[in-house]
């Protein structure tokens, strides 16, 4: 869903008014709520909450939405996501948590 990437909050609503399931996967299994989460945009994440999404998907590599947006450091998108319920110990195909994941890429305050 590029919609999510680009901060277009009024094509995520024609996406759903034209009945496009708001958990549709791309190619590498990316929701909606992971791609907006990895791209930092907190807006298109809160609407797409809202719209009843699913944080407990995960796409290929094992990665969910919490795990992205720590990753890329976005503390902001992770908080939202954890006091909403994002799966804190979720591991990732090779075995490594969100808090791991972020600390790795150097935003060690990402997941607290």
């Amino acid at each position: 869903m590029p919609a999510a990437r680009a901060r277009d909050l009024e094509s995520i609503d024609l996406f759903i008014q034209t009945g496009i399931d708001i958990d549709t996967l791309d190619s590498f299994g990316n929701t909606a709520l992971i791609k907006a989460g990895s791209e930092g945009q907190i807006e298109a994440v809160e609407k797409i909450f809202g719209l009843g999404a699913d944080s407990r998907r995960a796409n290929k590599l094992g990665h969910d939405d919490l795990i992205v947006a720590s990753a890329k450091g976005f503390k902001n998108i992770s908080q939202m996501l954890m006091n909403r319920g994002a799966n804190m110990g979720l591991r990732e195909s090779e075995g490594w948590a969100a808090s791991f994941i972020s600390a790795c890429n150097g935003h060690s305050n990402a997941v607290i």
